[in-house]
């Protein structure tokens, strides 16, 4: 295995834990959220109008490397985000673990980590993402409570999706890169 550098290697549960220096380790949450509890557990909420297009926070942290999502350590498995096909982010204490899953998401996945508004969001509404959008493993959450009208009843991973929902987040654009690249690649 080749080290690059900013890049250092140690032996984990998984194959191997890569601490990745990020260029910029100040990367501000916007400011216009704020977390709450609510009666399924914490979720993120806007605190103002928040139009389209909007950095709503990004995935900084960790990268696990791991051929399958269920064998990362217990506590990651439901929070670390897929960058490649062997390799989870996991963002401790940041607002993007904290955002929650819906099947009918305000916001995407904009390059590999950025959870970007992609409709406008109203004040007081609770901020989500579609964990699908991210993720092509073994790994599925289980049965799903976003309670949204088009809710899909489980929380699995891009392959899972039904065709025309595949076809609505690639046209839009907020589907993670590496997916999009695979998916080329496949064809």
């Amino acid at each position: 295995m080749r080290v690059r550098q900013n890049d250092f290697y140690k032996q984990s549960a998984t194959k191997f834990v890569r601490r990745k220096a990020m260029h910029n380790p100040f990367i501000t949450d916007n400011p216009h959220v704020e977390v709450r509890q609510t009666e399924k557990g914490r979720g993120v909420f806007a605190l103002k109008d928040i139009p389209a297009g909007q950095l709503i926070a990004e995935f900084v942290g960790n990268i696990y490397e791991s051929d399958l999502a269920t064998q990362l350590p217990t506590k990651m498995v439901n929070h670390a985000l897929q960058i490649s096909p062997t390799q989870y982010m996991y963002a401790e204490n940041r607002l993007a673990e904290i955002i929650n899953h819906s099947c009918d998401p305000n916001c995407g996945i904009n390059s590999l980590t950025k959870v970007v508004s992609i409709k406008c969001i109203r004040s007081g509404e609770e901020i989500t993402w579609d964990y699908a959008m991210t993720e092509m493993s073994d790994w599925k959450l289980g049965n799903c409570l976003c309670g949204a009208q088009r809710c899909r009843g489980i929380v699995g991973s891009f392959l899972d999706l039904p065709e025309n929902i595949k076809r609505e987040y690639l046209a839009k654009g907020i589907v993670s890169d590496w997916i999009r690249k695979e998916l080329l690649l496949s064809f």
